[in-house]
């Protein structure tokens, strides 16, 4: 699946998400550390992913959708309190 708005493939997308996620450099880990930090990574990604396609079904669903906020809104406010924290 290509993304319109920017022709990213989803492959493309994962990996980018992926390497966000990842702690470090590939360059601070051995071999074997280096497979369990991309596990790790890959784990976070998933939560990310939950996260957002939850959200996506709820707003498919009348009765849940924000009232008086878009998407971008709501997701840009999720933002500053996580940085709030």
């Amino acid at each position: 699946m290509v993304n319109k708005k920017n022709n990213m493939k989803a492959k493309d997308k994962a990996n980018e998400l992926g390497n966000k996620l990842y702690q470090g450099s590939v360059f601070d880990y051995d071999k074997e550390e280096h497979v369990v930090e991309k596990k790790k990574a890959k784990k976070r990604a998933h939560v990310c992913i939950d996260v957002f396609i939850d959200f996506l079904h709820r707003q498919t669903d009348k009765q849940t959708k924000l009232k008086g906020v878009t998407p971008l809104e709501y997701w840009e406010q999720v933002k500053e309190e996580v940085h709030n924290l």
